[in-house]
């Protein structure tokens, strides 16, 4: 199977693609450029990024070093896409480090490698997935507090790993702050790659920093895709936990009344879902 990062082979004329490279940023295009041909040289110059800083994602690179990394680039996309897009071959812990001080313009200390290497997923294996375990006891459930990443990321793993569980949200759909604020221009303030699971990268972000409406469609796409939707319910609030030392359970008390027994609670309810209105007078 074809990994995610190495995208889908494509027949895009040079025209398309050089109107494309207009909006890219160079020190990542060229990172690509390393890993699409083999050719490790082009992190030798003659572009090469200054540094990297929030919103700042062309290395402070002049418009002419821009010009000449784009032709750099449009010939190693092209002579890609002319055999046929292969799966690019893999590239060594050592190659990886290069690229990530090439793309920073900076050193990187090694220990930041395994974790990169990690979060890429070159080889399309998603290293932290969960098994099925034999060992997980029959009445061995888990209640989720919250359908936002974090909880929709939890009730991922726990699928993978066969562990029974309910998620329980307070809202009509997943998503959490996504779901919750939609006042115009919401987005992101960070960049989508990094606002996302690593598991289930997406290359078809419209902008850098999405805005809500996108975060939220990839959020609720991820939750059909692993099959989460089933087992959360909906416009449901838990008003109460309290552990039972005899029984090593949790009575988690829902707002109408019905309580749920588990053996783990995992608290997902975020930071940004409960406004605190200040009590001075005016109109809020």
């Amino acid at each position: 199977m074809r990994a995610p990062q190495a995208g889908l082979p494509f027949t895009d004329s040079d025209e398309q693609i050089r109107a494309w490279l207009d909006d890219v940023s160079i020190p990542t295009l060229l990172a690509a450029c390393v890993h699409m041909s083999g050719d490790v040289s082009i992190l030798d110059g003659p572009v090469v990024p200054q540094g990297a800083m929030l919103n700042e994602i062309q290395g402070y690179l002049t418009e002419e070093e821009k010009a000449a990394a784009r032709e750099l680039a449009l010939g190693v996309i092209r002579d890609y896409r002319d055999r046929g897009c292969p799966e690019p071959a893999p590239l060594s812990p050592e190659v990886v480090h290069r690229m990530m001080r090439f793309v920073v313009g900076a050193d990187v200390a090694d220990e930041y490698v395994p974790m990169m290497l990690e979060e890429l997923g070159l080889d399309g294996v998603d290293v932290r997935a969960s098994t099925p375990s034999r060992s997980v006891p029959e009445d061995f459930s888990v209640v989720i507090i919250g359908c936002g990443m974090s909880g929709l990321l939890a009730a991922i793993r726990l699928g993978q790993a066969g562990i029974p569980y309910v998620v329980v949200e307070k809202n009509a759909g997943p998503g959490g702050t996504w779901f919750e604020n939609t006042y115009p221009g919401a987005r992101v303030d960070v960049g989508n790659h990094f606002y996302s699971y690593s598991f289930e990268p997406s290359d078809d972000w419209t902008e850098y920093f999405a805005r809500q409406p996108e975060l939220l469609a990839y959020f609720t796409a991820v939750m059909h895709k692993h099959g989460v939707a089933q087992h959360v319910r909906w416009s449901t609030e838990v008003v109460g936990a309290t552990w039972d030392e005899d029984t090593a359970t949790w009575d988690v008390e829902l707002a109408d009344g019905e309580r749920l027994t588990a053996r783990a609670v995992i608290s997902a309810v975020g930071q940004l879902s409960r406004p605190q209105v200040p009590d001075v007078p005016g109109t809020f």
